[in-house]
């Protein structure tokens, strides 16, 4: 008797879980209904079959966005983030593309038919969406909580943190004095990607100095035992974002104060306060404003400020470069144009491009040893950088100084670079799978286990890995997440979850 009546509560409980998931693809496709009747009447063109599978790829990812909203995920649930990026970039996007004619003009001379090739690409990433759900899903269900749990040694952690901070210091110190680098007309900055790189170890050491300022604050915060007012936590994230605007921002690095401020505000999630997602919503979308403007000064320098105040000088300066809300939209959030136009040129000019079969990603693992310790480190042609341009050019285009492609191609695109259009429904199940297995380890962590100094760390990583490439990948984990994780492995006393209690 026992026994049904348990097995009669979990019937119950599956049933209402699978009414809750129904009801969330339900409200997605009334979203995407909307915005697929706004495109039609915006432009004829999007009466379109390609709305079909563009329109599945929205209810597919705006369920998770769904279930965000609704507070069936934590405000920080990678799974939930990645649905966001993913709904705008293979659903949004693609309609906004379309209904504006909004394409590269080096795009546009090649591609005839921009709604067909959408649909293409759309039925790809529909495909890959698909096997990203299952796998994501049997991986979570499938994956084992940890046994062990970490807890901060103080006797090691805090003199560890110290020195972290000491170098990180530094670094940033070296920095100023040689090149001046609190502003957007620094010496290297100006000097470009060659002189970056090789400072590029500095700026890994440097940057995250005001990051790893609050992890002290917190974790002295958070042994207080005490749940910490809104307020102190809104005061944190403002000093984060001015100190690490004034050592980053300055010259010109908006990823940096984003990922920083993200760090932190995650962070103080876990260690202080539980931050809602209607905060969330509203610091996303003042961060998107101040992020959209913040490109005049990126693009002009100090000259750039005066956009802020006058609109019509913005006017001139925004037909001059090209920047606008759409495009910022388009081309610093989503990927969706230059994947289908990577797929375009494998469709039609295949014979000339020579698929890499994942040199990239070794690439972009390596790309980061200098070549002082290495002198025969393989050149950028064997990363995405040549990969790209090739694809986009033509077999042998890429030239390290004449001609290479900056761009940046998102999860499926750097796989599209590797592995052709079959890379696709290759790279989802495999990210999938590992959201999955590194979810079910986020749920199965102890609220005082030490590793949730490094969720906001891996959950940050996901979310580049979507919309960046693999090297974007390495460098933020290098950059942002290299001191604050050797800190933890070195300062942690590792304990069996069963039985253990926390002081």
């Amino acid at each position: 008797m026992i026994q049904r009546k348990r097995s009669t509560t979990l019937n119950k409980r599956s049933s209402r879980s699978r009414g809750v998931r129904f009801s969330n693809y339900a409200l997605a496709a009334v979203g995407v209904s909307v915005a697929v009747g706004w495109s039609m009447v915006v432009n004829p063109l999007c009466i379109h079959w390609f709305v079909i599978p563009v329109a599945l790829c929205g209810v597919l990812t705006g369920a998770d966005v769904v279930a965000w909203v609704r507070r069936e995920m934590d405000t920080f649930d990678p799974k939930a983030i990645i649905g966001i990026l993913w709904f705008h970039g293979t659903c949004l996007s693609p309609l906004l593309h379309v209904s504006f004619g909004a394409y590269s003009e080096f795009f546009d001379s090649q591609v005839d038919d921009w709604p067909m090739w959408f649909g293409r690409m759309g039925t790809a990433s529909l495909a890959g969406l698909v096997l990203y759900k299952l796998a994501q899903r049997y991986f979570y269900r499938r994956s084992r909580p940890g046994s062990r749990i970490w807890i901060v040694n103080d006797r090691l952690f805090f003199p560890s943190l110290v020195g972290a901070i000491t170098i990180s210091a530094a670094a940033a110190a070296i920095i100023f004095v040689r090149f001046g680098a609190l502003h957007k007309e620094a010496g290297f900055v100006l000097a470009g990607e060659e002189e970056m790189v090789h400072v590029s170890w500095l700026l890994m050491l440097g940057d995250p100095l005001p990051l790893l300022v609050l992890v002290g604050l917190l974790c002295f915060l958070s042994d207080q035992r005490r749940r910490s007012a809104a307020v102190i936590v809104g005061m944190l994230l403002l000093a984060l974002l001015s100190a690490q605007f004034l050592l980053t921002g300055m010259r010109g690095s908006r990823s940096a104060v984003i990922y920083v401020l993200f760090l932190g505000t995650a962070l103080c999630h876990y260690r202080l306060r539980r931050i809602s997602v209607t905060w969330i919503l509203v610091g996303a979308m003042s961060l998107g404003v101040g992020a959209y403007y913040y490109k005049y000064f990126k693009r002009f320098g100090s000259v750039g400020i005066e956009a802020l105040s006058d609109t019509e000088y913005r006017q001139t300066l925004s037909a001059r470069s090209g920047i606008s809300p759409l495009a910022f939209l388009l081309g610093d959030l989503a990927r969706a144009d230059i994947q289908t136009f990577l797929m375009y040129r494998l469709v039609e000019h295949g014979d000339d491009y020579r698929l890499r079969w994942g040199k990239t990603y070794v690439f972009a693992t390596l790309m980061f040893i200098p070549r002082a310790i290495w002198p025969t480190k393989p050149s950028g042609v064997h990363g995405k950088v040549g990969a790209g341009t090739d694809l986009q050019f033509g077999e042998g285009s890429y030239h390290p100084i004449r001609r290479k492609s900056s761009r940046v191609y998102g999860l499926a695109g750097e796989a599209m670079l590797n592995f052709g259009i079959p890379g696709v429904l290759l790279v989802y199940p495999v990210f999938g799978a590992l959201l999955g297995w590194y979810r079910r380890k986020i749920d199965g962590l102890h609220p005082e286990d030490a590793r949730f100094l490094l969720v906001p760390v891996f959950t940050m990583l996901a979310f580049i890995a979507t919309v960046g490439d693999a090297d974007n990948t390495v460098f933020a984990f290098l950059k942002y997440g290299g001191l604050l994780t050797a800190l933890v492995f070195v300062s942690c006393d590792r304990r069996s979850a069963v039985g253990s209690t926390v002081a």
